[in-house]
């Protein structure tokens, strides 16, 4: 009898508690369901800022690739309407890459190195633009900064430097005016080097691409001075 009162109780009690266990887990279930649907939003959350970020670093690589491959594109298509589109692309890609802290910082390097220049310290200051060009390639003073490493470079006799710089700014700002003064400074060089053909070469494509008046007389100055 005692055995049957001991089975009796134990399922009664066990009955309680599963009774009582259903009811407290109704009970805290929205608790525990709103719990996981926060854990799955912060999860989305973060699945998205690493996916915005990952996306931010494809976008600067292939800001990097354009700006890559569009010299050659500009130098392929020549100095003239052809290459228009092309150098508008690279003006809106460098327009892009343009953070204000990046431009500020560009600008005081700038601004430090153009101080050093106008000091006659050529040496600091392409130092200076040197910096500026490597840390930030999309500045708007990099063809100037690129300009005056190639004007210290021939006013220090070194002739290769300023010559590897004016090459630099054909290939990546064929249409800029500083590029037709670099490339006079390179015919100069020619000149003095006895290399009188590529100087009157370079003389010429200076007339033909630039509309400026000054770069055509130094130019035609140039030309003048070679059939001397």
């Amino acid at each position: 009898m005692s055995s049957n009162v001991l089975v009796t109780f134990t399922l009664t009690m066990t009955l309680a508690l599963t009774l009582f266990y259903s009811r407290l887990r109704q009970h805290f279930s929205p608790i525990h369901e709103l719990h996981d649907q926060i854990e799955a939003l912060q999860y989305r959350v973060r699945q998205q800022k690493f996916k915005t970020l990952l996306l931010s670093y494809e976008f600067a690589d292939f800001k990097t690739e354009v700006a890559t491959l569009l010299p050659s594109a500009i130098k392929k298509e020549g100095f003239g309407e052809k290459s228009y589109p092309q150098r508008m692309l690279a003006s809106v890609v460098q327009d892009q890459s343009n953070d204000v802290l990046g431009f500020q910082t560009a600008q005081s390097l700038f601004n430090q190195a153009s101080r050093q220049f106008n000091d006659k310290n050529y040496r600091a200051a392409i130092s200076i633009f040197r910096s500026l060009i490597n840390n930030h390639p999309y500045s708007y003073d990099v063809p100037k900064a690129m300009f005056l490493i190639v004007e210290g470079s021939f006013r220090l006799g070194k002739y290769s430097q300023a010559i590897a710089y004016a090459n630099q700014m054909i290939d990546l700002f064929p249409a800029n005016e500083l590029t037709g003064y670099a490339m006079i400074r390179m015919a100069q060089i020619y000149q003095i080097k006895n290399r009188y053909k590529g100087a009157a070469d370079i003389y010429r494509t200076v007339m033909k691409s630039f509309s400026n008046r000054e770069l055509a007389q130094l130019a035609a100055n140039g030309l003048r001075q070679e059939a001397m």
